[in-house]
């Protein structure tokens, strides 16, 4: 028999503490009836579940003025995500979309939404249920560019590196070797050396040369799970996040 009992729930607003979330025996998923104004908890699945080899799904609610709704969409399309409502929420031509999205496609989401909007968007998630493989989710279509030599970064060779793509790195960095240093301009990765030195002869010259490099893009943590494919790694250390190729995924497609 299916019952259902209710569970004390905590508010993320300071000092209130409320009865809105239901249990249900049956299935052991929670749900919140109050989470568009910050309630947030989680379920755990059981083990058939894992068995079954279900994915998590998530409703995202997103709050986009109308000018910017046909770029919000697109994001969520390309995300796999799956249209449950659309509404006006406000005299100023702002609309409610609701959306059943994998867990998975969420990554990165918010600063996409972010941009696309120009910061006017505001999202809000919540946990939904399990579901089958939603399918793959679009990557990059550029490729990478790899360092093949490690050591300190240089002037003279990222003004050369910087005509294939966007650094991530700037003169004077640590890299080793195998570390992706920035984005391809085309598909595929492009193995280049970011700290090979100018070299030095005997020739004098009057003229001054000025280099001028691009601003590094930084990444944020989200950003490089996002970003990177099958055969790369996110590294994590206090001082920085990087990434790099993954040595034996390489090894055997080189072979």
């Amino acid at each position: 028999m299916q019952t259902t009992s209710r569970l004390n729930h905590t508010c993320r607003r300071p000092n209130i503490r409320h009865k809105t979330a239901q249990r249900c025996n049956a299935d052991n998923q929670t749900s919140c009836t109050t989470w568009l104004r910050g309630c947030f908890h989680s379920a755990r699945p059981n083990r058939a579940t894992y068995a079954k080899g279900q994915k998590t799904t998530q409703i995202a609610a997103i709050e986009v003025p109308e000018e910017y709704m046909g770029s919000v969409v697109e994001l969520l399309g390309k995300r796999r995500g799956q249209m449950l409502d659309m509404e006006a929420s406000g005299p100023e031509g702002t609309s409610l979309l609701k959306y059943k999205v994998p867990t998975r496609g969420l990554i990165g989401l918010r600063n996409a939404i972010l941009t696309a909007s120009r910061g006017r968007a505001i999202l809000n998630t919540i946990f939904d249920s399990y579901g089958p493989w939603a399918g793959d989710i679009s990557s990059r279509d550029q490729g990478s560019l790899v360092a093949f030599e490690g050591g300190s970064t240089t002037s003279y060779a990222c003004v050369n590196a910087q005509e294939r793509g966007i650094l991530f790195v700037k003169p004077g960095q640590d890299i080793y070797k195998g570390q992706i240093v920035g984005i391809h301009q085309r598909p595929g990765d492009l193995a280049l050396n970011v700290c090979k030195k100018k070299a030095a002869t005997n020739v004098r010259s009057n003229k001054e040369t000025t280099v001028v490099l691009d601003e590094p893009l930084s990444y944020s943590l989200d950003d490089c799970i996002e970003y990177i494919q099958e055969d790369e790694l996110v590294e994590v250390t206090p001082e920085s996040i990087r990434m790099s190729k993954n040595p034996k995924i390489s090894k055997k497609k080189n072979n």
